[in-house]
């Protein structure tokens, strides 16, 4: 119940969430009623949403305090690379993944720790992650599952047996980091970030107007809100 009212407010957070509420409410008052004139405005006011979370000055403004806080991972010795699901595999998944087996071949005696609970799925997250790994080249006697783990907050618990109180890195996309860690420091372990997918470097790169609108600014600014109602949620509840 409690993750079921989470993803909806979640889902409330969300700027193109926003946009659908105020242009529907806008269109309702200028077609139902006689209030025109705050219909249309309402309107305006949802299209002026939608092209400010759509432009990159926008998206980068708000991913700078999650992103900028962990810089790449710079060889720091770890006995486990501990990659965090996502809920299901998609191409976040990927980029975490590759930047594990990378950091894991740097530290060529440390396991691959992959995790992610089914979620719905016949397969876990951890499962279709160990699959990529062995056709990567890692053997599964470097691989340990966690399949247990679906949300964020759930990850040390799950981690921490592993890990003994050995040096680890996580690896999660670079706007997830923040929570990551602080939710790992509150269960009193002190993992290395190791930071994948930076959306940030991916807008610079886009080679776009910087004013121009487009689907993945929007997707980088929905993914910084996701994070911050993430970071509020888990405040509220105690767990960082």
């Amino acid at each position: 119940m409690t993750l079921f009212l989470k993803n909806i407010l979640s889902w409330f957070t969300l700027p193109l969430s926003w946009v659908v509420v105020v242009l529907a409410t806008g269109l309702a008052l200028s077609r139902f009623s006689k209030k025109m004139r705050a219909g249309r405005l309402l309107m305006s006011a949802g299209f002026l949403i939608l092209f400010l979370f759509s432009i990159r000055p926008t998206a980068l403004l708000l991913l700078a305090p999650l992103e900028g806080r962990y810089p790449a991972y710079a060889g720091q010795p770890v006995d486990f690379v501990v990659v965090l699901g996502g809920g299901q595999y998609s191409e976040a998944s990927s980029e975490r993944l590759f930047e594990g087996i990378r950091i894991k071949r740097l530290n060529p005696e440390s396991r691959l720790v992959l995790s992610g609970a089914p979620c719905g799925a016949p397969v876990s997250e951890a499962d279709v992650l160990a699959a990529r790994a062995l056709a990567l080249g890692v053997p599964a006697s470097e691989i340990i599952l966690e399949p247990c783990s679906r949300v964020t907050c759930e990850h040390p618990l799950f981690v921490k047996p592993l890990v003994a109180g050995r040096p680890f890195a996580v690896v999660t996309s670079a706007s997830h980091m923040h929570r990551a860690v602080r939710l790992f420091k509150k269960a009193g372990l002190n993992p290395v970030p190791a930071p994948a997918g930076s959306l940030s470097l991916r807008l610079n790169n886009a080679g776009r107007s910087a004013l121009a609108p487009n689907i993945s600014a929007l997707s980088a600014s929905s993914a910084a809100f996701h994070e911050y109602f993430g970071l509020l949620w888990a405040y509220l509840r105690g767990q960082i």
